[in-house]
């Protein structure tokens, strides 16, 4: 009887065991599909935050190379990023600050969501401002020569 008893506690503790096995192989595999959902939902916003800091950027970058750079007008572009930095009311000016205003905003949440930004190292208007430097120094270098 004695005996009886002992192999009826190991199986009602295998039992029981197996089913806390279960239980918590059940737990991790439901863990592991909100990992992947969350990485999933993340991938898809850091996606979207990239395709509009794209947009804004080379609409940015377009819109001074079609209207300054082309013609290596740099007092004409210093005197726009004078304009678009000083919040001026002309038309150039707020479309480049509206697609900087969205350039920044969806940079922020892009970092906060710790995306992969490498592509955007530097700022739109900070690329215009190297610019300008760029073509300055090579106009000077050309005239001095």
């Amino acid at each position: 009887m004695l005996k009886f008893y002992k192999i009826f506690l190991i199986a009602i503790s295998f039992f029981v065991l197996t089913g806390c096995i279960v239980q918590s192989e059940n737990k991790v595999i439901q863990k592991k599909k909100q990992k992947s959902d969350l990485s999933s939902q993340t991938k898809k916003v850091c996606d979207n935050n990239r395709k509009v800091m794209k947009h804004a950027y080379s609409y940015i970058i377009n819109e001074f190379e079609q209207g300054y750079f082309l013609e290596k007008d740099t007092i004409g572009a210093k005197a726009q990023l004078f304009l678009i930095k000083n919040q001026s009311q002309s038309v150039f000016a707020q479309n480049i600050n509206s697609a900087n205003v969205s350039y920044m905003k969806h940079y922020k949440l892009a970092k906060k969501q710790k995306c992969i930004l490498k592509n955007f190292s530097v700022s739109p208007l900070s690329k215009i401002q190297n610019k300008i430097e760029k073509l300055e120094s090579s106009v000077m270098n050309t005239t001095s020569k």
